[in-house]
């Protein structure tokens, strides 16, 4: 972002526009708490849970109130700055974060698209060993931001909350998308392609049509080929490079290919773990939500590889057909499966043995309809893919809104 601002604007201190507050309140064993969090990368203040008394350690904690700016003490380096709205006043957080007040010539919401942007965590210099590095609350009023007329702060804020709306209409709009195809779904996979009066039968997992067979999943795969997690940089793969796939890769919506890290020894660079059309992946580790996930993929792009976190299904097409059954092993009866079936000692990480895997239950109509099921349910994966590139339209247009007004260089 440039440094010259245009005249009546200047670069100004927060300790021009913030100062620390002291709401410490005593903590008592017989009450009910609201904690909330700051998240990384900018994204706000958010409710954490709600806790007795008697299970906080430690008794002395600040009460948030609304429109107070946070910030975390150990994550300021991964952007956890804040806003308290009124979903998160009332919350209480430890002293490990430091509150402010935020003066009434600072518009609160010209400051939290600031805060969006990554201005101030792009000036944290954080201090101690590399988990813990902290910085100290005085640190925070030398970040400098852009300060116009207050008037003028108003008004970016004004034109920057429309592309926000504009965005949650849209995110809005996917989300009644996935909820409609995640019934039409349950409807397929108890009735078929046929009417809701196709006759049924209880199965172990749940109501199927009565000309479908229950399998083990192994029955349908030649194999599964796990990958392997050579050593990366923390950053995607560019341009040539190779890449390892990260586990949040694989989401339910499709491969989330930029999900990787740069690969450039080419000592552990192995084609043979290379993506391909039509793949079906599965997360075996990740967390217990998120464990045993599925990925059909499409447009594979080249050069990235499993890692081994990472399975590969190696679907028998004279048995099953691919996308079908990654849609299956989304369903409901299938996560059940796939959670009673994970092993962990921590709720952080869990793990789906390959021998799980094969062993897990499914449904498996003929081939042709199988194939039906699928396109039916690829058309609401289309329109739900339209709707996510619609999004990320109006999500660079406000970049480059952000970019302009908060520079200077668009004026409002």
């Amino acid at each position: 972002m440039s440094h010259h601002l245009p005249e009546g604007w200047r670069w100004a201190k927060l300790g021009e526009l913030l100062h620390q507050i002291s709401r410490w309140i005593a903590i008592q064993d017989d009450q009910q708490y609201r904690r909330c969090t700051v998240s990384w990368y900018n994204k706000g203040v958010f409710p954490r849970d709600e806790i007795s008394g008697v299970k906080i350690r430690t008794k002395r904690q600040q009460l948030l109130e609304d429109g107070d700016f946070v910030v975390a003490e150990i994550d300021a380096k991964e952007g956890s700055f804040g806003i308290v709205n009124s979903d998160t006043a009332g919350s209480i957080v430890s002293s490990h974060y430091f509150v402010y007040k935020i003066a009434e010539t600072l518009d609160r919401d010209y400051f939290k698209q600031i805060i969006l942007i990554g201005m101030l965590q792009n000036q944290v210099n954080a201090v101690g060993s590399t988990n813990y590095a902290a910085i100290r609350p005085d640190e925070v009023y030398g970040y400098r931001i852009p300060y116009p007329p207050l008037d003028e702060q108003r008004r970016i804020a004004a034109v920057l909350r429309d592309a926000d709306a504009s965005i949650a209409r849209v995110e809005e709009s996917i989300a009644a998308a996935q909820a409609v195809k995640r019934g039409v779904m349950r409807r397929l996979f108890t009735y078929g392609t046929g009417v809701e009066s196709t006759p049924t039968k209880h199965t172990p997992i749940g109501e199927i049509p009565a000309g479908w067979e229950i399998v083990q999943l192994g029955q349908l795969l030649d194999m599964i080929e796990a990958g392997r997690s050579p050593k990366a940089l923390d950053r995607r793969a560019e341009n040539d490079e190779w890449g390892v796939l990260k586990v949040s890769a694989v989401r339910p919506e499709g491969l989330q290919a930029n999900e990787n890290k740069a690969v450039i020894d080419s000592q552990h660079i192995n084609p043979a773990y290379e993506i391909r059309e039509g793949d079906v992946l599965i997360s075996r580790a990740n967390t217990s939500e998120l464990v045993g996930l599925v990925a059909f993929v499409e447009n594979a792009p080249p050069r990235l590889m499993l890692s081994d976190k990472t399975l590969r299904l190696i679907v028998n097409q004279n048995h099953s057909d691919s996308r079908f059954l990654s849609y299956f092993l989304q369903s409901d009866p299938m996560r059940q499966q796939i959670v009673d079936n994970a092993t962990g000692t921590s709720a952080g990480m869990k793990n789906i043995s390959q021998d799980s895997i094969l062993r897990l239950l499914v449904a498996c109509p003929d081939l042709g309809e199988q194939r039906k099921i699928a396109a039916i349910l690829q058309t609401h994966d289309d329109a739900i893919r339209a709707l996510q590139a619609e999004r990320e339209r109006l999500r660079a247009v406000k970049r480059g809104l952000m970019q302009g007004l908060l520079s200077g260089e668009v004026r409002v």
